[in-house]
Parts: C-alpha cells; sequence; structure tokens
C-alpha cells in the first residue's frame, strides 16, 4: 500500500512539473501526450490530473509563463504498437503500456515465444539433437540428455557396434581357427562352434586321419607279412589277406618247395643212366606218401636198376 501511495505521489509531481513548465522551454506548437484521465475536461495540468479524453496541448494565444492550462483535444490516445505479442493499454498515470503477452506453458523443455502475426503463443520442443546416430537424445527438466543407444542383438554370431552417422552395425563374427580338421560353425546363443571333422572312407585298406593343413587324408596300409610264401593283398571290407602262393610249375621232374625268406624253389629231380652193356637199363620210382594231424611229408625214392643208388628227398 505504501509503494503504490509512492508511485502514485512521484507521478503527480511529474504532471505538475511538466504543465507549469516556461513555454520558452516548450516549442509552442509542441504536443504534450500526458496520460488518460478519469476527471473532467477543463482541469488544470497542475493540479496533478490528467486531463480527459488524454491529450494534452498549450494553446498558442493562452500561453502563460506558470500555471498552463490542460485543453482537452478531444483524440484518444492510440497505443497500438502493432505488435500482437503485446497488451495495449493506458495507465492514468503513466499513459501507453505495451505488456508483453506471457507464453508459458510452464515447461522447461520448450522455448515459449509468441507470433507477431497472429498474437498466437508458440511452444517449440527444446531441439536437443546432437547429429549422433548413437545417441539418444532427449530434454529433462530444461536439460538436454545424450544417452548412448545399446546395439546389442543378443547374438553371440555378431559384432555390435555403432557408427555416429548410420547407427548400430552387426557384423558377421568369423568363426574360422585355420584348421582343416574342424567344422566351423556358429551358435547364436553359444558363440563359435569347431567340431572335428569325421575322416572316414570306410575302407579298411586305408590309414584314415586329418592333416590341420590338407584335411582328411587316407593312405593306404602295407599288408606285408614278411611270408614269401603268401600273396599278401588286401580287400576293403576286411582289410588284409595272406592266400598261400602255389609254387607248383607242373614239372613232373621238379621239386617243388617254396621258403619264407626266398619264396618258390623248383629243384629238378630227374637223372638219366646209360649203359654199354646189351641189357637195357631198368628204372623204376617210388613215390611213398605218409600223413599225419599236423605233419605231411612227402618222400620220394628214385631207385636205379642196379641196385647202386638210392635217392631219397624230403621236404616239409
Amino acid at each position: 500500500m505504501i509503494r503504490s501511495h509512492l508511485i502514485l505521489a512521484f507521478g503527480l509531481l511529474f504532471l505538475v512539473a511538466l504543465c507549469s513548465a516556461s513555454p520558452s522551454s516548450l516549442n509552442a506548437n509542441k504536443r504534450i501526450i500526458s496520460p488518460c484521465a478519469s476527471s473532467s475536461e477543463g482541469d488544470s495540468c497542475n493540479t496533478g490530473d490528467a486531463c480527459s479524453p488524454g491529450t494534452c496541448q498549450y494553446p498558442e494565444a493562452s500561453k502563460r509563463e506558470e500555471g498552463l492550462e490542460c485543453v482537452p483535444t478531444g483524440e484518444t490516445l492510440d497505443c497500438d504498437d502493432d505488435n500482437a505479442c503485446t497488451i495495449d493499454s493506458c495507465n492514468s498515470l503513466f499513459g501507453c503500456i505495451n505488456s508483453a503477452v506471457v507464453c508459458d506453458d510452464e515447461d522447461l523443455c520448450t522455448d515459449d515465444t509468441c507470433d507477431p502475426d497472429s498474437g498466437e503463443c508458440v511452444y517449440t520442443a527444446k531441439d536437443c539433437n546432437d547429429s549422433n546416430a548413437c545417441t539418444t537424445d532427449f530434454c529433462f527438466e530444461g536439460i538436454c540428455k545424450n544417452d548412448p543407444i545399446d546395439c546389442s542383438d543378443n547374438d553371440a554370431c555378431t559384432i555390435d557396434s555403432c557408427d555416429p552417422s548410420e547407427g548400430c552395425q552387426y557384423n558377421t563374427v568369423s568363426c574360422d581357427d585355420f584348421n582343416e580338421c574342424t567344422i566351423d560353425t556358429c551358435n547364436s546363443e553359444l558363440g563359435c562352434q569347431y567340431d572335428a571333422v569325421t575322416c572316414n572312407d570306410e575302407s579298411l585298406c586305408t590309414k584314415d586321419f586329418c592333416d590341420p593343413t590338407l584335411g582328411c587324408q587316407y593312405d593306404d596300409i602295407i599288408c606285408d607279412d614278411l611270408n614269401m610264401c603268401t600273396n599278401d593283398t588286401c580287400n576293403p571290407m576286411t582289410g588284409c589277406e595272406y592266400p598261400v602262393i602255389d609254387c607248383n610249375d607242373n614239372v613232373t621232374c621238379t621239386i617243388d618247395t617254396c621258403d619264407i625268406f626266398t619264396g618258390c624253389s623248383n629243384i629238378n629231380n630227374c637223372t638219366t643212366t646209360s649203359s654199354s652193356s646189351s641189357s637195357s637199363s631198368a628204372r623204376s620210382s617210388v613215390i611213398r606218401t605218409s600223413t599225419s594231424s599236423t605233419t605231411q611229408t612227402t618222400q620220394t625214392s628214385f631207385v636205379s636198376s642196379d641196385s647202386t643208388a638210392d635217392i631219397v628227398t624230403t621236404f616239409f
């Protein structure tokens, strides 16, 4: 209350000083705009009251050194500032008042402005965009926040990253262990998996193995029983086989044998005896064979007619 009284008193003193000014200090035809008044026309400006309808003018014909009267001209004070964003009014003490329109949506995350053409309040959200595709931009209590985004796709087979220009990137994981003996795969939950390669050609005649550089290898096995009396072969279904070789040369006069170190032997065992006597020689050949459960023995005896020689060869 005291403050308002002081303001009122100050205004009245200002008006009194203005209306009592000497003409020498004012241009003769100067139009002095005073505050609007609620008092009746013709009141003296010296009283501190403004003149109605709101325009004071000092007429040339009635200039006085002191106590110039306020003569209403009938004009209404125009307080329009041609700005739609102000509230234009007239105060009896201070004249025109152009108060700015208050545009406040009580949201700290908007920029509140007034459209000077329409006078409408415009509430524009604060621009928190940091031009980074790897952040989530938002406003909180008037402060911009730029939180990093989560690019995780929960896939163990991708490498997750973020490019500031393009955003989240998902590159496929390379599970290559550079080992030809593994099958390299990736499980979305477990990541890279390395299963051993199966090198099996289903042949009993090869040795199957895997070389980390070359992969599966199938080397022929050696079917050698170190016996020259067998024919060493391999059957893919049964493996090594050692059938006995046949040393028979189908010659009656040879003894066919086989040595495990040297192999077949065909020894000529036929002899011819000539005599100057007139009687022809007689030659007989006797072959005796005896067989037991464990050993087969063949005995061959060649006996000359004169019974002077008896050759017996025995082999097993």
